[in-house]
């Protein structure tokens, strides 16, 4: 008797563990998905950005390879990448606020958007090859991690002077475009052999220029590299014959070296838009000039910024022209400011700001230094400046001029929409002409013969 009681309170025992289960699988959410034995709020999550031309639909699926955590690899190309993760194929749920995180940095928080669609987050990758992405949806957590780099494509050349049969040989900067004419590097031939290289570069076709001061620019087009393949370019340069002009026109047989171009191109500024940023240099001057793919006639004020010696305004308010405008790790010396007068098609004003102990200090440019060529349809075409060395201190006892240049609204209080050379604080879609733009990264204008 007391067994047949034993058994009899075991099975009902086990039959109410059996209903209680089941009745906890139906009353509980689902924290994993289908087969998953690990926790999570979402079904699938999906690595999404510009490397897929933000292709959803075709974006694979991230794995889940442990509690709240999320990994997948993708192969990336050197140069800033966009990107999010979109959860159950929801945009307007997804992670990618791009104010929380920098670009140079490899890791970061990817916090949900703050105001829906629109937000990304930007990653400076700085190699080719596959990358594993891992993010923690609990944490917010995400972190790049470099799994097997691509060897990548190589070019070797060698710049020569034609008027010149020995060394040493003057220094010339080679620039490496991409179909879309980006730059995707820069470097500088030696003096010994003329001798430059590339390394680490993705199939593809290229456009090689040689530039010197006193020398015509090469350019050697449709270069093509392949995966591991090695290609040899070789760029002539020829003494220039009168030096630089100023008439607007920027000839580069003049002289003029393309220091670095615009990576920026959208509809939404076809009267803000700028193309290339060039140099050169004598005895007497330093020569630079700005070029544009304006569609449109805006009023717009130009600014450039020099960094020549130690010290210089560095702040996150405002500039010399009351711009919102600022700079970080990088003490700007002297800025240079033109104001397009959209209504007359013309320069309305120009000037030369220096910063000193007392604060700005402001000289205005004569006509004389400077010149443009631009209409009432289409705005700004391109603008040369010669500022003479005495006003920046004499002859500098220096390598190198570090530069950036913009485009901001005509008014005071607005912001860069475009420069060069590119950075992420440039971007912001929401508040374009409004948002204050901190800068960190200059270009160079190398002097290869300062006394």
């Amino acid at each position: 008797m007391n067994r047949k009681i034993l058994y009899v309170l075991l099975s009902v025992l086990t039959l109410s563990a059996l209903l209680f289960e089941g009745c906890k699988e139906l009353n509980e959410p689902d924290f994993s998905p289908p087969g998953g034995r690990f926790l999570t709020n979402w079904q699938k999550m999906q690595f999404v950005g510009s490397f897929n031309d933000w292709d959803l639909e075709n974006a694979p699926l991230m794995e889940l390879v442990d509690d709240w955590t999320w990994q997948t690899e993708q192969r990336l190309t050197e140069g800033m990448v966009q990107f999010k993760f979109v959860p159950n194929g929801n945009w307007e749920v997804a992670y990618g606020d791009t104010h929380v995180v920098k670009p140079d940095s490899l890791t970061g928080y990817a916090v949900p958007n703050a105001s829906g669609l629109g937000q990304h987050i930007e990653v400076s990758i700085p190699q080719s090859g596959l990358w594993r992405v891992t993010f923690n949806e609990n944490t917010l957590y995400y972190e790049f991690e470099l799994v097997q780099q691509e060897l990548g494509g190589v070019i070797i050349g060698t710049v020569e002077f034609t008027d010149i049969d020995s060394p040493p040989y003057p220094t010339a900067t080679v620039s490496l475009l991409d179909t879309s004419g980006s730059l995707v590097k820069s470097t500088t031939s030696d003096t010994l052999d003329g001798d430059f290289e590339f390394t680490g570069l993705s199939e593809g076709t290229y456009t090689v220029i040689a530039a010197a001061s006193g020398y015509v620019s090469d350019t050697a087009f449709d270069v093509f590299v392949a995966q591991g393949e090695t290609t040899e370019v070789i760029l002539r340069l020829e003494p220039t014959t009168g030096g630089i002009v100023l008439d607007g026109v920027i000839d580069l047989s003049e002289g003029w070296q393309l220091i670095d171009t615009s990576q920026i191109s959208s509809p939404d500024l076809q009267g803000a838009n700028l193309h290339g940023l060039y140099a050169a240099y004598d005895d007497q001057n330093l020569y630079i000039a700005i070029s544009t793919y304006n569609l449109s006639n805006w009023e717009l004020a130009y600014g450039i910024a020099l960094d020549i010696r130690d010290g210089g305004f560095e702040d996150d308010t405002v500039d010399c022209w009351n711009r919102l405008i600022g700079f970080s790790g990088v003490g700007v010396d002297y800025e240079v400011y033109f104001w397009w007068n959209a209504e007359t098609a013309d320069i309305g004003a120009a000037q030369l700001c220096e910063f000193t102990a007392g604060g700005w200090e402001y000289h205005d440019l004569q006509n004389s230094q400077y010149a443009f060529t631009g209409d009432q349809r289409n705005g700004l075409a391109a603008i040369e400046i010669a500022i003479p060395w005495d006003m920046i201190g004499g002859m500098l006892q220096t390598d190198v001029i570090n530069i950036k240049c913009w485009v901001a609204g005509g008014l005071e209080n607005s912001s860069a929409v475009d420069g060069i050379p590119y950075e992420a604080a440039l971007d912001d879609a929401l508040n374009e002409w409004t948002d204050t733009d901190v800068f960190e990264i200059m270009a160079q204008i190398p002097l290869t013969c300062s006394n």
